[in-house]
């Protein structure tokens, strides 16, 4: 899947699947959102630290700022040896969302196993 063409919406339901609790998909006059039922907040891990934190720090998820990395983006990489020991990388503009690009790599990654 090309996560990099999704919206961060997109990138947050397909996330939800694999964070603890219980989260539901709404669409009001603002725009699709992600609520979380156990906070009665709204799920954004592109853009909030705290609902991407946990899974960056959970999954070992390295993010790497663009001076260091050489590109013009944040990159977010793991060395995940599941995956015939190679790097799974992704560069954004947004280091959550890179990070978020990361983690459902690798939960495709393993599904293919």
């Amino acid at each position: 899947m090309n996560y990099e063409d999704m919206s961060d919406f997109d990138i947050a339901v397909e996330l939800k699947n694999y964070v603890k609790g219980s989260f539901s998909v709404y669409a009001d006059h603002r725009m699709p959102f992600v609520l979380c039922e156990d906070t009665n907040e709204e799920f954004d891990p592109c853009n909030n630290p705290a609902d991407m934190w946990p899974v960056i720090i959970g999954s070992e998820i390295a993010i790497i700022p663009p001076v260091s990395n050489g590109t013009n983006g944040w990159k977010a990489e793991r060395f995940y040896p599941q995956n015939c020991g190679k790097i799974i990388e992704a560069i954004d503009a947004n280091p959550l969302r890179a990070a978020a690009i990361v983690f459902l790599m690798m939960k495709d990654a393993e599904k293919a196993l």
